[in-house]
């Protein structure tokens, strides 16, 4: 709570817990007190993880826009506070990224106008990406303007980056209009249908005028907002489903209660007849379908290869990138299952594969990759195939807070974790161990 309050981070719950150990304590209800604060510091650790990946992604994605004007930073610190955001390392982590924070919005102040115009480029060039397009060239205008500035030409600098603002307004205009005439589209279409889109209709007509007007940032402010709520309006009106019958999972799948490392089974119960079949009975069904993969989620599918575990991956993955460290060797795996748009690490004490790590660089190469992944993308997926392999290289303490790292950052940002295990590879507590860590077994 002190590092909470010190960095003015928001706590959450985990604040009213705390207060309601302490009323337990004073009943003199140890047990439930000590349950409920194991909870509360579980849920501030969170909300701690949380606010920090926030605040690296706002340094990181400053610097980027900044480009050559970014200030000189200690590129190893920023090293350290990757693998200390990695660790869960926050007594480190939180006074760097205050020092850092300060450093930055200090050279932005003293750029001026010439801050204020690398930040707008780097708003579009970020909107450019983000709608699939193709951004302009302008990184050497961008280097221009910079040669400019260092020498003190600061309006010939502010000179420069207009004209690089005018070329991604060029290529910007034409992707808002095409993406302002579908929501106009779906607009109309949810009017005929007797939707009150009132509010959508003054949203619209006000980022029609400001694409009139060239004001592209306004237009990427309101755009977004209306997709999102037309998108609500739409859902709304999709008839209900009919309830189907949860399917008898084939295996157990056990979920994680969040904060507390304890698990429960949702296997369901049969009858002694189907579950020991006589010997003159029909081969078994095929396996049930398993239930829909939620985002953001951990999965820990327990096989001898790649299998259940890539399908999960791929399924979370949908059009987004992903990422697979795998102990198998890349093209065994993708002579099978096309794996588009995904990073293939393979980690091996070999080579011959164009991204090899070795297994006993679990902190420093395996983890820059996932963290690198982490960085850049939200809503995508990541696969690591071969734990009890990561385990026998590292200890099973090592990979366990490795785990725990990558978990609750790829959890805030909506990223997939599907990790695979050989059966039998560890003993059962430490199997007990990895299943709490996880949000979903089979």
């Amino acid at each position: 709570m002190e590092v909470a309050g010190k960095y003015h981070i928001n706590v959450g719950s985990a604040s009213q817990m705390l207060g309601r150990v302490t009323q337990l304590l004073r009943v003199d209800e140890g047990d439930r007190a000590r349950t409920l604060a194991s909870d509360a510091i579980e849920q501030l650790r969170i909300s701690i993880a949380e606010a920090s990946q926030k605040r690296m992604d706002e340094i990181k994605k400053t610097l980027e826009t900044l480009g050559p004007f970014s200030p000189k930073l200690d590129k190893d610190k920023l090293a350290r506070m990757d693998m200390a955001m990695v660790g869960g390392d926050f007594d480190r982590l939180l006074p760097d990224i205050e020092e850092v924070s300060k450093i930055i919005s200090e050279h932005v102040k003293r750029l001026g106008v010439t801050g204020r115009l690398i930040h707008t480029l780097g708003s579009m060039e970020a909107a450019i990406a983000q709608y699939g397009g193709k951004p302009s060239s302008v990184s050497s205008l961008v280097v221009k303007a910079y040669e400019a500035y260092r020498k003190g030409n600061t309006k010939e600098a502010e000179a420069i980056l207009g004209i690089a603002l005018g070329e991604e307004v060029e290529t910007l205009s034409p992707m808002l209009v095409t993406r302002l005439s579908n929501v106009s589209l779906r607009l109309k279409a949810a009017h005929e249908k007797g939707k009150d889109v009132r509010d959508l209709a003054v949203l619209m007509k006000q980022a029609v005028f400001s694409l009139r007007s060239r004001n592209l940032m306004q237009v990427l402010t309101l755009l977004p907002s209306l997709e999102s709520k037309l998108a609500v309006e739409e859902e709304e009106e999709k008839p209900a489903e009919e309830p189907k019958p949860e399917p008898e999972p084939a295996e157990p799948r056990v979920k994680r209660i969040r904060g507390t490392g304890r698990a429960v089974s949702s296997t369901a119960t049969s009858t002694a007849s189907q579950a020991e079949p006589s010997a003159s009975s029909p081969a078994p069904a095929a396996k049930a379908e398993r239930p829909p993969i939620k985002k953001g989620s951990s999965y820990l599918v327990f096989e001898p290869r790649p299998s259940e575990s890539l399908s999960i991956f791929l399924e979370a993955k949908g059009g987004n990138k992903g990422i697979l460290l795998t102990t198998t060797f890349p093209p065994k795996i993708t002579e099978d299952t096309p794996l588009l748009n995904t990073e293939i690490v393979w980690i091996s004490e070999s080579s011959g594969w164009k991204e090899t790590v070795h297994p006993k660089t679990l902190d420093h190469e395996i983890s820059a990759y996932i963290f690198d992944f982490l960085r850049e993308e939200s809503g995508g997926a990541i696969a690591i195939d071969g734990l009890g392999y990561l385990i026998s290289s590292n200890g099973f303490a090592r990979v366990e807070k490795f785990l725990k790292g990558i978990l609750d950052v790829a959890s805030s940002k909506k990223v997939t974790t599907v990790a695979t295990l050989q059966p039998q590879a560890l003993d059962d507590k430490d199997v007990a161990v990895l299943k709490g860590m996880f949000d979903y077994t089979f």
